[in-house]
């Protein structure tokens, strides 16, 4: 009994340890970015912000484009998210149910695709761009964003329906559907975790990226939210009170969107984690 109980106090020391290093950057920007100017460098550090002060954020949506920078990520990323779940379910699906030769070879390799450090294809990205005519445009990031994140939603997807018995789509097909409608009449309806799972991870990827967004986007009508918020720093030094308060600002919306969908999320990757 003893030897239990120290091993559930141990656990929970340790759980309670990964959240406070998870939360810990959070909490020092939402405090770095109620300071006034003078405290945030302070020697030595000021922890509290006293007196509390909004200057920050009320510099950052009046003097920025925050809302046009965030109007434009919502853009991209809900086109990105969507262009890559409706191929990734498809895929999913002939992965999962069709019998054919290199099967498993051919998913691992597209599987692959999605491990490619962006820095390695930025240059042949920015190439194919210019050429297609679209460089400095959203669709160009909608595409790129959609092919890089189409295989780890493919493999979500998949390990669902691979949980759903086949007599859903036998008796459908009995009924007269083919095989595509016993997808879109029964298939379909209970993936909704597992869209719900595979749409967080691919609009927080897209969301959260800089590399791509900077290097296809140049005009500033377009630039999307990570890029903008490089307006902060300079040769001179950071902004750090700006700075925090635009990357606090920005982070709200995944943060709801999270919430929102956070039993899909949970629900998609054990499904996804347990199913070969």
């Amino acid at each position: 009994m003893r030897g239990a109980r120290t091993l559930n106090v141990v656990r929970r020391v340790f759980i309670g340890l990964v959240i406070v290093f998870a939360l810990a950057p959070l909490v020092w920007g939402v405090l770095t970015s109620l300071k006034p100017t003078q405290q945030i460098l302070t020697q030595p550090p000021q922890w509290l912000p006293w007196p509390i002060t909004f200057e920050h954020y009320i510099a950052v949506f009046q003097s920025s484009n925050l809302p046009q920078y965030m109007l434009n990520s919502l853009i991209v990323a809900a086109g990105a998210t969507i262009l890559a779940l409706v191929v990734a379910m498809y895929g999913a699906y002939a992965g999962a149910r069709l019998r054919f030769r290199g099967k498993s070879t051919v998913l691992m390799v597209v599987l692959m695709t999605s491990m490619v450090p962006g820095i390695a294809v930025l240059i042949p990205l920015y190439a194919l761009s210019v050429r297609t005519g679209l460089y400095d445009s959203h669709l160009a990031l909608v595409l790129v964003f959609a092919a890089w994140q189409m295989p780890m939603a493919l493999w979500i997807l998949r390990g669902f329906i691979e949980g759903l018995p086949h007599e859903l789509e036998q008796a459908a097909m009995v009924d007269g559907c083919s095989r595509i409608g016993a997808f879109h009449r029964v298939i379909l309806p209970n993936l909704r975790a597992g869209l719900g799972a595979a749409a967080l991870i691919v609009f927080l990827f897209v969301w959260n990226d800089w590399l791509i967004a900077s290097a296809l986007v140049n005009s500033q009508d377009k630039t999307l939210l990570q890029v903008g918020l490089f307006q902060y720093i300079a040769d001179t030094g950071v902004q750090w009170g700006r700075f925090m308060a635009y990357a606090i600002a920005s982070s709200i919306p995944v943060i709801v969107l999270f919430l929102f969908l956070e039993r899909s999320f949970v629900r998609g990757l054990t499904s996804g984690a347990t199913k070969g």
